[in-house]
């Protein structure tokens, strides 16, 4: 049966290893109190990055020269020199593999993965990313990934409902 990749497990255990993670991207970055610093996504030495080490904004950064922020997913997929919204599988892969953990279900994905289409909102943000596999002797399937919840699951659409 296919295996969907936890990506919230995976992303817990990230940010449980946080300290570490950051010393394998940025080896010149430094610890202040609560924050790591470091010069850019490049691992430059400086302070115009920073990211938060501990309580509610853990793992969630900001380059303060570039304006560029998100969460410790799109940081690791940002010095990777990946897209965490358009490669999220390689990603996800990629931090996997550092963790130790060998995904049968990536093995799967990127075998059997044949096709993947990007879908928009309003403000040309992906939001859901559907991905055909064909895996040998069973159906084709579509896999509808949230990019928002960061799991296999539809997006919610809100549908704005007009006065009569």
């Amino acid at each position: 049966m296919f295996q969907t990749l936890n990506c919230k497990e995976l992303k817990e255990e990230l940010l449980n290893n946080l300290r570490s993670c950051l010393e394998y991207l940025f080896p010149n970055g430094t610890f202040h109190s609560h924050e790591f610093w470091v010069g850019n996504i490049q691992g430059n030495r400086g302070k115009s990055l920073r990211v938060e080490l501990t309580g509610d904004r853990k793992g969630l950064w900001k380059d303060f020269a570039t304006n560029e922020k998100g969460d410790i997913i799109y940081l690791w997929a940002a010095v990777k020199g990946k897209n965490a919204r358009t490669e999220f599988i390689e990603v996800m892969a990629s931090i996997g593999e550092w963790l130790g953990k060998k995904h049968t279900s990536v093995e799967y994905l990127e075998k059997y993965l044949t096709y993947s289409w990007n879908y928009y909102d309003a403000n040309n943000q992906v939001i859901v990313i559907v991905s055909r596999f064909d895996p040998p002797g069973r159906k084709k399937e579509y896999r509808p990934f949230n990019v928002k919840t960061l799991s296999y699951e539809a997006p919610v659409i809100r549908r704005c409902l007009e006065k009569k």
